[in-house]
């Protein structure tokens, strides 16, 4: 009951988790990415977004190619109905798109986005679903292709790079990238940990215990970044700009 009335894709930022631990148990992967959305978003358009992103996350673990994935996305959001069709409209732009050697830039230009990829749920998943279907089983370029979209880069690559993800696993990630991960003090093997932990709660179907994490060492690091941002903003209002 605290959601708003909003199209924003913060949903779709923590869906592609429950598609992949709730594959094999779609009725409950749907009703988990709704509670999921309507604790911050109550546009149907938002939770359509979400759904998408979950069932991408699962056909990518599983191969299944992009007609089973439009298949899908069309049954578990028929009940969405104006909502639906619009995002389901967008899929197959993204199909034929993909089929004609589109860029992802390029289509997302066509989409209106010119000037970057919006927060709007209809512009992010669109994007994450084009680069996805571009390069299914290449992480990097991936990656690169959607942060040279330009706008929200941080939510279409965190969308993005769990789709993919969840197709080449840790081994797709380049070690450079895995080993300049600036995250302090969560840590690589604190994510694995954090990862296992979640496998095991998903296949006892019971909570596990929260990963400990250091409290002072979170607050020295909102501290630190929080420096930087105003630097960062203080040294754009000097030339050149």
């Amino acid at each position: 009951y605290r959601g708003v009335f909003s199209a924003g894709n913060g949903p779709a930022m923590r869906s592609a988790l429950l598609g992949v631990c709730f594959a094999d148990d779609e009725p409950r992967m749907k009703r988990l990415v709704s509670i999921s959305t309507r604790l911050t978003h109550r546009d149907p358009k938002a939770e359509c977004g979400a759904i998408a992103i979950a069932l991408a996350a699962k056909c990518s673990m599983l191969g299944k190619d992009f007609d089973s994935f439009l298949s899908e996305l069309r049954r578990l959001t028929a009940e969405h109905g104006a909502s639906s069709a619009e995002l389901l409209d967008l899929v197959s732009q993204i199909q034929t798109s993909v089929a004609n050697g589109e860029s992802t830039e390029l289509f997302m230009t066509n989409l209106g986005c010119n000037k970057g990829v919006t927060g709007y749920i209809y512009h992010s998943v669109p994007a994450v679903l084009h680069a996805w279907q571009t390069y299914p089983g290449d992480f990097p370029r991936a990656l690169k292709t959607i942060i040279r979209c330009g706008g929200d880069t941080d939510t279409t690559a965190a969308m993005l790079g769990a789709i993919v993800g969840a197709r080449v696993g840790k081994q797709g990630i380049p070690p450079a990238w895995l080993d300049n991960l600036i995250e302090w003090p969560r840590s690589v093997s604190w994510m694995e940990r954090l990862a296992n932990n979640a496998v095991d709660a998903v296949q006892h179907d019971k909570p596990g215990q929260a990963q400990s994490l250091s409290i002072l060492g979170l607050a020295i690091r909102n501290a630190g970044f929080m420096l930087l941002v105003l630097l960062h903003g203080f040294r754009r209002l000097l030339p050149p700009y």
